[in-house]
């Protein structure tokens, strides 16, 4: 296996491990929200119409951190893949990712898009919840 191969593998592995630490990040945020919001509505202290919105809210919430769970399981299959090519030593690190490849690489791509989607949809109704709280602050 020529020097360019592995290189490839290594940037490659190095570029999946940058996106495992952002992956980490938001399913760090996520769990935090759901836990935080969990209080909050346990608590009880907010009208119902917020209540619902910030429950919404943490399912969103909820639902991207499965994701970025499922997301991290393929992570690891893919640098699998790539990583047991090179062992193998497969020339032409092009052609594993346009082969074997693929497919754990569209399914990081497909879970990452619904991990994502649910993490802003999670934060799009958390500021509707700020909202439509301080309008019943304003109206108390």
């Amino acid at each position: 296996m020529d020097s360019s191969t592995e290189r490839g593998a290594e940037l490659i592995s190095n570029s999946l491990d940058s996106v495992v630490d952002v992956m980490k990040l938001e399913l760090g945020l996520s769990t935090g929200a759901v836990a935080f919001f969990v209080h909050v509505v346990v608590e009880g202290h907010t009208a119902a119409a917020p209540t619902f919105i910030l429950v919404i809210a943490s399912l969103c919430f909820g639902f991207s951190a499965i994701s970025c769970l499922q997301a991290l399981a393929k992570v690891a299959v893919l640098k699998s893949t790539v990583r047991a090519a090179v062992w193998r030593g497969v020339e032409g690190l092009q052609k594993v990712l346009d082969g074997e490849a693929q497919k754990p690489l569209g399914e990081v791509t497909a879970v990452s898009r619904r991990m994502d989607i649910g993490f802003a949809l999670g934060i799009i109704f958390s500021v509707v919840f700020l909202i439509a709280q301080f309008i019943c602050n304003l109206q108390h």
